[in-house]
């Protein structure tokens, strides 16, 4: 247990000191509108226009299983079958279009796909063909930040929208984890 938290604090601190350097778009913690229902929403979820007013409002970290969540989300009815995927959407404006590539923080259990403007933007443990119910093909080390470069022409000046598909290896599997961070 103590060799967990001192690499969380080795971690959080590399997190930090990437996260001062640059100019948030979407912060770590942040509140998103998120889908975690036993049924996979409208196939136009991860689209700029679509609806999501009557999804639940939480704050970062999401998910279940592990203790660290800010918003627990559910898992539905049956422990051995649970939903494969849950789906977050979160709004944020651009004053001024980025020169340099953005930089994607992401942590996740088990895999996701990310959407800017309903243009697919990173994927991680999903398979090629893409469909709402694939299982992650794989996981990573829990409470380890992923950082990746995205190009910087997925955002546009004004309201943005990024959109965000969590899946799991299994329908048994016993948590899941979600949060994200933007920064150019």
């Amino acid at each position: 247990m103590m060799l967990r938290v001192v690499l969380f604090l080795m971690l959080f601190g590399t997190w930090q000191s990437m996260a001062a350097e640059a100019s948030p778009l979407v912060n770590i913690g942040s509140e998103w509108r998120y889908y975690d229902g036993s049924k996979a929403p409208n196939s136009q979820w991860h689209t700029v226009d679509f609806d999501d007013s009557n999804w639940s409002v939480g704050k970062a970290q999401f998910g279940y299983g592990e203790g660290d969540e800010v918003t627990e989300t559910s898992f539905g009815e049956q422990a051995t079958a649970k939903p494969i995927a849950q789906f977050f959407r979160h709004y944020f404006i651009v004053d001024s279009l980025p020169s340099e590539p953005l930089t994607l923080n992401l942590l996740v259990d088990d895999g996701a796909i990310i959407f800017i403007n309903g243009q697919e933007a990173y994927r991680a443990n999903l398979p090629a063909q893409y469909h709402v119910s694939a299982q992650a093909t794989g996981t990573f080390i829990e409470h380890v930040w992923l950082s990746v470069p995205l190009d910087a022409r997925l955002v546009k000046p004004g309201k943005n929208v990024i959109a965000v598909a969590v899946h799991q290896l299994s329908a048994t599997s016993t948590d899941i984890s979600f949060d994200l961070g933007l920064f150019y």
